[in-house]
């Protein structure tokens, strides 16, 4: 029995030699150090952030009216035009030319061609012309208002008739193309037409 615990103490012995060596530096050193994880490289990026949510669109901003003005015709003596609306179809079936000087004609006018935009005219100074070219025969036709003189008391107002050439693609529908303007021109007596006709080539 001596024998058995004598061994036993042996035993004991060197497990708790083997447990303090961990522990205790080895001579001349120092005691070696946990493992710690590297830090990131100083040229690593941010984890990316989340950008923010887009904004509402912003809804588009109503149209800016034209401003009210005359188109300038570049010769000397000329009044102002300004047009007040051109349509490819309209109800004049036949070829017109008309002077409206007050607003009971203006309203009728507006009714025949179903204008939704009645404009502002001031008769104290203003005239309305409506040139309409009667009914042709496809598209490609036009009539324009050019010119608006005075000739002493006399208004002189020049009208230029458009059709289409021979190589012109057109549609084949039927047109009566017209155009109304306004002339600053109410202090003239008499209205002439001065009639324009041209071929235009596409």
């Amino acid at each position: 029995m001596p024998a058995v615990r004598s061994g036993a103490r042996l035993v004991f012995l060197a497990f708790g030699l083997g447990a303090c060596s961990s522990a205790v530096p080895p001579e001349g050193g120092t005691a070696p150090q946990p493992p710690v994880a590297p830090a990131p490289p100083s040229g690593t990026p941010a984890p990316p952030v989340d950008p923010p949510p887009p904004a509402a669109p912003t809804p588009p901003a109503d149209p800016v009216p034209p401003p009210d003005r005359y188109e300038a015709t570049g010769v000397e003596g000329d009044l102002q035009v300004r047009e007040l609306g051109t349509w490819a179809q309209s109800p004049y079936q036949r070829r017109e030319r008309q002077v409206l000087r007050d607003h009971e004609s203006l309203e009728r006018l507006w009714a025949r061609l179903g204008a939704q935009v009645r404009p502002q005219i001031d008769l104290a100074h203003d005239i309305v012309v409506v040139a309409a070219a009667g009914q042709r025969p496809s598209g490609g036709y036009g009539i324009q208002v050019r010119r608006a003189r005075l000739d002493g008391r006399r208004l002189l107002v020049e009208v230029l008739e458009t059709s289409p050439g021979p190589n012109c693609l057109v549609t084949a529908s039927l047109t009566q193309p017209v155009q109304v303007v306004r002339v600053r021109g109410a202090r003239a007596g008499e209205v002439e037409f001065v009639e324009r006709r041209e071929v235009r080539d596409c």
